[in-house]
């Protein structure tokens, strides 16, 4: 095994894990791709990328959690508020 694999691997699980959870906040909050990249001020196809398990920063995710208005640790739990 390589130095790191196993720290890789964690790694592309919680982006991933993350993303998805943006998808369902979204979908929670009957919005569209649109209507979250435009609270969030960013492209649609970044919302895709995210959702779909692609690198993003910290500071997108906090973007985009106020965007949802929730806050981080509730998007880590999957708890929304309705």
């Amino acid at each position: 095994m390589k130095p790191g694999y196993a720290w890789k691997t964690i790694k592309f699980y919680e982006r991933e894990t993350i993303g998805e959870r943006i998808a369902k906040a979204r979908a929670f909050y009957k919005m569209t791709v649109g209507d979250l990249a435009e609270l969030a001020h960013l492209s649609k196809s970044v919302i895709h990328h995210i959702e779909h398990g692609q690198d993003f920063r910290v500071s997108t995710l906090f973007v985009l959690c106020r965007a949802l208005d929730i806050a981080p640790d509730q998007l880590m739990r999957g708890c929304f508020k309705e």
